[in-house]
């Protein structure tokens, strides 16, 4: 899917991230931020794609579902 704006990019981004912590079997997003030390409010606007991400935090999530950034970003050339 082609990205049209900043804030499309930020839609994919958390629609991979849903799709990781569903994978990961973590049913929640309130579960999966508690457990690995994320501010759930924080955690659930990145999720939703209201907030851009910074790459450093997108490593650290990514880092909790031991997945590259590159395994994360062919995610959303699908």
């Amino acid at each position: 899917m082609p990205v049209k704006s900043r804030n499309d990019l930020s839609i994919q981004i958390g629609k991979a991230l849903k799709e990781l912590r569903l994978e990961a079997g973590y049913t929640s997003q309130e579960e999966f931020a508690w457990k690995n030390d994320f501010d759930r409010n924080h955690y659930s606007k990145m999720e939703r794609g209201d907030i851009d991400i910074k790459v450093v935090t997108l490593a650290k999530i990514l880092e909790a579902f031991d997945t590259s950034l590159e395994d994360f970003f062919s995610r959303l050339e699908k």
